[in-house]
């Protein structure tokens, strides 16, 4: 495949320059590349969103991070993981794209019976200008709106087909 014509790239090599480059140069043959870049030392993040990145991930700052909250509250990091890596329980967390004309458009999250009807449990509506946690029962759903579920995977790939259906 060609650059040109991809729709994503990740440049996660283990130097700060080189994923450098390689953003710049990809950026510059494609600008319409979602780019997702790796950053070790906390400088880099700004030279690599400058370069043309959409978002960069620090390992390093990751991890310590995820240290901390280990410590602070390790019954929500355990949650957590029990959540997105299936050990345990059956759960996923998904992100659920509301197209133009799906069944859920124009609906509040009541209306939509996503909980009662699917199982699935709306965390939050990430709508254009930012993330509404923890929705209430009178909140929309819109066409562009993404939900951030959690339900089993068989429940969240029928709740994905159902949000692409025309109403």
């Amino acid at each position: 495949m060609q650059i040109e014509h991809a729709s994503g790239l990740v440049a996660a090599t283990t130097t700060d320059a080189t994923n450098l480059y390689i953003v710049l140069t990809a950026r510059g043959l494609n600008p319409k590349l979602k780019i997702i870049a790796r950053a070790s030392e906390e400088d880099a993040e700004k030279h690599l969103l400058t370069a043309g990145a959409d978002s960069v991930v620090s390992p390093y700052l990751f991890a310590g991070q995820r240290i901390a909250q280990s410590f602070l509250r390790p019954h929500v990091v355990s949650f957590l993981d029990t959540a997105t890596t299936h050990l345990g329980l059956d759960l996923e967390i998904g992100e659920i794209a509301i197209r133009r004309g799906s069944t859920f458009a124009g609906k509040t999250i009541e209306g939509s019976r996503i909980r009662q009807e699917r199982g699935v449990i709306v965390l939050a509506i990430k709508k254009e200008k930012g993330m509404h946690f923890n929705p209430s029962p009178d909140d929309h759903i819109e066409a562009g709106d993404f939900l951030i579920a959690m339900g089993e995977p068989a429940q969240l790939r029928e709740l994905e087909q159902l949000s692409s259906a025309q109403a």
